[in-house]
């Protein structure tokens, strides 16, 4: 059987809301080795419960994953979708000049915003006779190597990545706001107007909408009623408490992650958060903790970076925000005078966590860490 393959430059798959033909299926996905059970993971039941899709994940192994993967492929196995490194991209193209794959041209009229995102470069590598097997798309990676490549293969029916909107007629504004808000005993309107860079009204872009309800998406700040209460330090950029790589506040026995901590964006990351808690407050109550003398600090273009303290004998995962949008830019740690990391991204914004493991052997006095964008 023929299978569509679409090429993500990607770190993660993004689900989309799927037609509800399909919502007694257990689909079945294959993606690159992680050291985290997908299936455990809050994000699939989220999926499940948002799609009526019950996802089944199974992994390519971390050594002669190429491979497997050409096993798979030769042997038909029946997976839904499949995301791979580009180190397949031969493989992926030589399947192509077979046969074996579907020409995607001629879906892209049918799907206008699967093919807004088609680049030249997409068109110029991915295409054999004017036909194209592959679809370039630029994301975000922060796994410490810059960006991440990825090939995902789904069937046919998948292709439809607009039907949430397009299936109920929603119109999508990207860089718009509302300004005004019409009615009196109840909202009868909005205006809408597109912003600049800075986010900005532009003059003359304002659009009428006739509505009855208008729901406001705004910043977060973290619950921190408890931690007043039990006298808890609170750090000025986050509103969340100061900790250390225990997760630990400035209160011995008092331990605080996930948004209470600070905002999130991902569910995900607050389940790794409470994990690296538990096992903190467990140490604590079975032979203490070692005291985290090095400080950690925010530097140039970060909002905020936590934990705000670490040991300096264990590897600890830094997490932070910039505060503002920053392309193709470099994270740099320091320690005293010393440039101890670098990690360059290819894109950076305010909305988006950015984590960073800070390896115990990088580390080589007490001296404070600083991490800053340049």
């Amino acid at each position: 059987m023929k299978r569509i393959f679409v090429l993500l430059l990607a770190l993660t798959l993004v689900f989309t809301c799927v037609s509800g033909a399909f919502a007694e299926d257990t689909l079945r996905a294959l993606l690159p080795n992680c050291p985290l059970d997908r299936n455990t993971l809050y994000s699939a039941r989220v999926i499940e419960e948002k799609t009526g899709y019950k996802i089944a994940y199974d992994q390519l192994p971390a050594d002669n994953w190429l491979d497997t993967l050409n096993m798979i492929i030769a042997n038909g196995e029946d997976y839904d979708y499949v995301m791979a490194n580009t180190e397949a991209q031969n493989l992926i193209m030589n399947l192509a000049q077979q046969g074996a794959l579907v020409d995607l041209t001629p879906y892209l009229a049918d799907h206008p915003n699967l093919a807004s995102v088609i680049t030249d470069y997409s068109r110029s590598t991915f295409s054999i006779d004017g036909k194209l097997y592959a679809i370039g798309m630029e994301a975000l990676s922060f796994d410490g190597y810059g960006e991440v490549r990825e090939l995902m293969f789904y069937r046919q029916d998948w292709l439809d990545i607009e039907q949430c909107l397009n299936d109920y007629g929603i119109p999508l504004y990207l860089s718009h706001t509302i300004t005004q808000i019409h009615g009196r005993e109840r909202v009868t309107g909005v205006t809408v107007a597109r912003v600049d860079e800075r986010l900005r009204p532009i003059k003359g872009t304002e659009k009428e909408f006739v509505c009855d309800t208008v729901i406001l998406s705004v910043g977060l700040l973290p619950e921190n009623e408890l931690s007043l209460d039990a006298s808890v330090p609170l750090d000025e950029r986050t509103r969340g408490a100061i900790v250390d790589e225990f997760y630990q506040t400035q209160i011995p026995g008092i331990f605080a992650a996930g948004n209470v901590l600070h905002v999130h964006d991902l569910v995900d990351f607050v389940s790794l958060e409470a994990e690296r808690l538990a096992h903190g407050a467990a140490a604590y109550l079975q032979s203490g903790l070692p005291a985290c003398p090095i400080h950690v600090s925010a530097g140039q273009g970060l909002n905020h970076v936590l934990p705000q303290w670490i040991s300096g004998q264990t590897d600890v995962t830094l997490s932070m925000r910039v505060n503002q949008k920053f392309e193709r830019c470099t994270l740099v740690v320091r320690q005293g005078e010393t440039t101890i990391l670098q990690k360059k991204i290819k894109k950076a914004i305010p909305a988006e966590m950015i984590q960073l493991t800070l390896k115990q052997t990088m580390l080589n006095d007490s001296n404070e860490v600083e991490v800053s964008v340049e």
